[in-house]
């Protein structure tokens, strides 16, 4: 069985899940976890969530579930491949296997869930790189992989392997994440043990020394970092792929950039916190309320919207999560129980939330009018991709930590929520 993290769990609870919880820390794919647990799929969110490494336990990158036409299925505990069409193209041959990314995508052999070996296959089902990797690899970007090679004390050095399997970049870091943008954000620890962030090239060289205390990916030319100021508080700025200051560290908390802009929040002294979006040059394009009353998932805006929850301090468990448009008006308001980014002009969100995990609520697709779509009945819904998205009708059992699915229950449905997989 697949486990599958639940983002509603860590948002359902407003204690647990304010503007930090998708603000920048270092984490999730820009800033994420380098060890992803091997059967978890959770998904892609450039963004750091809480202050602590949130995505130490993947912030919660949620996997895009297709990626490059084909999608993972489950039939008889074993997975394969369909297309848009719900035609199997791969046979279900493998214990675990993930999307795909620049032709290869990451697939598992083993007798259990949790006991395999990974490797790459391509779009034929051969391995490409045969299974040898313990924890699962990173998927391929610019051409290379993360791999995390545990040491005989436990701990985690990484590095990255090219498509055929060899090492390019041999595995000496203390923290790492995937190339983006032609560097890859790295760490390694001082004399005193401190961890400090930097930037390598594609062979391994520091483009950027090691001197940030955390530090994101690089998206759309700039990178969030942290520093301590001149009284030691820790202050997010923005760098360049040089390392040269573009935006000054003065924000409390700060997103990567999306469609030209970030999240970001900082102390106003009057009031405690604004936040709100900036512009690639510091400048403010809006702002939001406070800090205390701003929630969010993915805080970042895709197909020119961003998804927000709110409320007040007078009613602080009453939340509902809407979408605002680049100049911070509500577009779709606040309705939803929770409510996750855009992609292919639908977005889920979910009703009747009571209990993160007894009554974890329903999930549905809306359209960028609000209209739902796809009525909200599934356990669990992905974001669409490649034309179709992975949604579960059922669970099997239920965990403190989230809910565990047989991978042969998921379904794919198309945009009108007909069910494409499995056939009837």
């Amino acid at each position: 069985m697949r486990r599958v993290a639940n983002p509603r769990a860590r948002i359902t609870s407003a204690l647990s899940l304010t503007l930090l919880l998708g603000l920048v820390m270092l984490g999730a794919t820009a800033c994420e976890p380098s060890n992803p647990a091997p059967v978890t799929q959770t998904i892609p969110i450039d963004l750091l969530a809480a202050a602590q490494s949130a995505q130490t336990a993947t912030a919660e990158r949620t996997l895009s579930l297709v990626d490059e036409g084909l999608h993972p299925v489950g039939v008889d505990g074993k997975t394969g491949y369909i297309d848009v069409r719900g035609t199997m193209v791969i046979e279900p041959q493998f214990q675990h296997a993930l999307t795909f990314s620049e032709g290869l995508a990451r697939a598992a052999t083993g007798d259990s869930p949790f006991s395999c070996s990974w490797g790459y296959i391509d779009k034929t089902g051969a391995w490409v790189i045969e299974p040898r990797f313990a924890e699962a690899p990173e998927a391929f970007t610019e051409g290379l992989a993360l791999v995390d090679k545990r040491q005989p004390d436990g701990t985690s050095l990484y590095g990255y392997i090219d498509r055929t399997g060899d090492w390019e970049i041999e595995p000496r870091f203390t923290d790492a994440r995937p190339f983006s943008e032609g560097l890859a954000c790295v760490a390694t620890d001082d004399a005193q043990g401190m961890r400090r962030y930097g930037y390598i090239d594609e062979t391994g060289v520091f483009v950027i020394k090691p001197r940030f205390d955390l530090a994101c990916s690089f998206a759309e030319e700039l990178a969030a970092v942290r520093v301590p100021d001149e009284h030691d508080i820790l202050r997010w700025g923005y760098i360049d792929e040089t390392g040269a200051w573009v935006i000054e560290p003065r924000f409390d908390l700060a997103c990567t950039f999306s469609e030209e802009l970030a999240f970001v929040s900082a102390e106003n002294g009057r009031d405690g916190y604004e936040s709100g979006c900036i512009d690639k040059n510091g400048t403010w394009m809006f702002k939001l309320d406070s800090l205390e009353e701003l929630h969010g998932f993915d805080l970042q805006f895709s197909e020119g919207l961003a998804a927000l929850g709110v409320n007040t301090k007078e009613t602080y468990t009453l939340l509902k999560y809407g979408y605002i448009d680049k100049t911070g008006a509500w577009v779709i308001e606040p309705q939803f129980d929770f409510a996750r980014a855009f992609s292919e002009g639908m977005a889920v969100v979910s009703m009747d939330i009571v209990d993160d995990v007894a009554n974890p609520g329903r999930d549905g697709y809306i359209d960028k009018t609000g209209k739902m779509v796809v009525q909200p009945q599934y356990y669990w819904g992905d974001p669409f991709s490649g034309g179709l998205a992975r949604v579960a009708p059922w669970y099997d059992e239920i965990s403190d930590w989230g809910m565990w699915y047989p991978p042969d229950k998921y379904r794919y449905i198309d945009n009108t929520g007909q069910t494409i997989w499995p056939r009837e």
